[in-house]
């Protein structure tokens, strides 16, 4: 009897402690994230659920899938209209498309940068593209069909967003303006 009664105790005890390290190692995954677990066994995405990071062999990093709101501001754009000096604000929705190959190139671009840095890379982007953008249409085009700039921007924009594992969910723009009239403190109030 005392013998069964030990070796039930060093049952439990040993299931209690493969909870333990199960539990220790099981790391859950939110849906606005991704889990990366490399090492031991190459390197995994999981983007559902969760997955168990063996210590030691493995380790794991998260990326975040949620969008990243960006004012993108440029003043002195050129149009297609010689000497017309545009001045665009808008904002961008930018963010890291959810498959597994994308994950994998957002994070080797970005996962050691902080927010900031990410934020400020992805800005410049979308600012040279709306620069680009302004400068495809005359001038009185863009004052009164500024959504031209939104469709543009987006079209050309997206082949180095994809590079960077990344894509434009959506681009407003808030004013267009003469940047002459900006300066001379004449400029109409933003649209959004």
């Amino acid at each position: 009897m005392g013998l069964v009664l030990a070796l039930t105790a060093m049952a439990a005890l040993a299931l209690f402690a493969l909870v333990v390290v199960v539990a220790r190692t099981y790391k859950p995954v939110p849906p606005n994230s991704a889990l990366i677990v490399y090492g031991l066994g190459g390197t995994r995405v999981v983007t559902a659920g969760g997955r168990l990071v063996l210590p030691t062999v493995q380790s794991h990093v998260t990326v975040s899938l949620e969008v990243m709101s960006l004012d993108v501001t440029v003043v002195d754009a050129v149009s297609a209209e010689p000497g017309a000096r545009l001045a665009v604000t808008g904002l961008a929705v930018v963010k890291v498309k959810a498959d597994d190959a994308n994950i994998r190139r957002a994070a080797e671009h970005f996962l050691t940068r902080p927010e900031e840095e990410r934020s400020a890379l992805v800005r410049r982007l979308v600012a040279g593209h709306l620069r680009a953008a302004v400068g495809a249409f005359p001038a009185a085009r863009l004052l009164a069909a500024p959504e031209a700039i939104a469709e543009r921007l987006r079209a050309s924009a997206q082949a180095d967003l994809a590079a960077l594992g990344l894509e434009i969910v959506a681009f407003t723009v808030h004013l267009v303006a003469d940047a002459q009239a900006i300066e001379a403190g004449t400029a109409p109030e933003p649209l959004a």
